[in-house]
Formats: C-alpha cells, sequence, structure tokens
C-alpha cells in the first residue's frame, strides 16, 4: 500500500484538495480508497477523462472554481469546535513504514499562533529601504528574512563599507579574506581572526544591533556569498539556518 493510499484510509479522508499532477498518483489508490474518499476537488480545469475515471470509481471531481460555486446560494454554520479537538494529522514521510500520524488539535495551532506573537509582538509597518536603521534601533536576537531581503541587507552594508574611503575598504576585504580562509580551513569563528572582529567588522555587527545570533532564511537558502558575509562578519555565536516550509507546532 502507497502512502497516499496508507493515509486516506488510515485518516478516513471523504474530501481531497488536489493538484493537477497529483491527480494519477490519487487515481491509482481506487478502488480502495473509494470506501473513503469520495470527492476530489482539482486546482484547475478537470479533464473529460479524468471525469470519467472518477465516476467509475463512484467519486465526484470538481475544480476549484466549480467548488467555490456549490455553495453561492447556501448558508452554513460552523459547528462550535473544543480546544481539545483535533484540527489536522501531520503524516511522517513512511520512509521506515507506513506513514506515522501526529495528532494536532486546535489548542497547539492556538498556542503556536499566540506564542510567535508573543515573541515577536507588532511593529508597525514603514519605509522597507530603512530596513537596516529599524534592525539597528530594534537590537534583534533573532532574525528571520526571506533571501532577497538578506540581500537588501548585504548590499546596504557593502554601501557602507565603501563609503568609508579606500583605505577602510581595502582593510575589511583582507581581514575579510583571511578570516574566511581560517573558517573553511576549519577554525571557529572567534579564533579564525579575533583582531579583526574588534577592529574591522565591529562597525558591521552595529549595523544588524550587536545583537543577532540566529539568522533564519526562510522560503530558501540565502545566497552563497551572502550567507558567507554574514557568518563572517556577525557576532560569534550567530547561526544561518533555511527553512523551506513552516515548523514549530507544539504538540
Amino acid at each position: 500500500m502507497g502512502a497516499v493510499e496508507f493515509i486516506i484510509c488510515h485518516a478516513e479522508v471523504t474530501l481531497a484538495f488536489v493538484e493537477a499532477k497529483k491527480i494519477p498518483e490519487v487515481l491509482k489508490t481506487f478502488p480502495k480508497a473509494g470506501e473513503y474518499l469520495k470527492t476530489i476537488v482539482r486546482f484547475g480545469k478537470v479533464t473529460p477523462e479524468q471525469k470519467e475515471q472518477c465516476e467509475g470509481f463512484g467519486v465526484a471531481i470538481h475544480s476549484w472554481e466549480e467548488f467555490l460555486s456549490v455553495g453561492d446560494d447556501k448558508q452554513f454554520e460552523l459547528p462550535l469546535k473544543k480546544k481539545s479537538d483535533i484540527c489536522t494529522i501531520m503524516y511522517t514521510s513512511g520512509t521506515t513504514g507506513d506513514p506515522k500520524g501526529v495528532l494536532i488539535s486546535n489548542n497547539s495551532i492556538v498556542t503556536l499562533i499566540a506564542g510567535v506573537h508573543r515573541l515577536l509582538g507588532s511593529v508597525d509597518a514603514s519605509d522597507v529601504k530603512l530596513l537596516i536603521e529599524d534592525i539597528r534601533e530594534l537590537k534583534p536576537t533573532i532574525l528571520c528574512a526571506v533571501p532577497r531581503v538578506l540581500d537588501r541587507i548585504y548590499s546596504c552594508l557593502q554601501r557602507k563599507i565603501s563609503a568609508g574611503g579606500f583605505l577602510k575598504s581595502k582593510l575589511f576585504s583582507l581581514a575579510y579574506a583571511y578570516k574566511l580562509r581560517n573558517m573553511k580551513g576549519g577554525k571557529k569563528h572567534p579564533e579564525a581572526y579575533p583582531l579583526s572582529d574588534k577592529i574591522v567588522f565591529s562597525k558591521i555587527k552595529q549595523g544588524l544591533g550587536a545583537n543577532v545570533r540566529i539568522i533564519l532564511s526562510g522560503a530558501a537558502p540565502p545566497t552563497p556569498h551572502v550567507e558567507a558575509f554574514l557568518k563572517v562578519v556577525t557576532r560569534r555565536s550567530s547561526k544561518i539556518n533555511s527553512l523551506s516550509i513552516p515548523q514549530g507546532l507544539v504538540i
């Protein structure tokens, strides 16, 4: 039994939202999955062949637009939910056997959202061009950004370095190259070139608020040269991690 078929049957899924290229994979789960799955909603147009296939298994298939139109003239009252009610089941990949389902309650989701609000608070939007100034003022310890924002931070810091004149710019380049080479050679951040941290890179650290210890790059890994730059010039305990999916539910 494949992972998709197992999950449909195990969770007793009656309605599935499926992207176009995954429709064949779902159809392979029939006839067994047909005991539970009764409706498929495809993101995009439904082909006549897919409609015929699904009808042959006694399953209705709709495009997203068709699905939305079904409730146009209807009013529904949402049922009351308890905090302890299951909100979703998150399955593992099943690489070492059948996928394992983790039950995630409404309380877990609400706790996650409340925790983010408590940790990050609320900051009113302003001019994105003043990002570096905002960072310097707020002095974050954890910096979360997409690669493009990290690129903007890098470019802004590079302009400030260049504005210091030829001598300072040259000194920075030499110190940066030396420390980067030492780090690539296996030396830890504090031992790579401690003198440069005090004399050369201290201004850069101040530009990032001086307190950054973790940088999270969301959606994709940061540009390699930007990642290397931030690892060299930030404080000794800084780490740069990339996340491609939302994580951190309280389970």
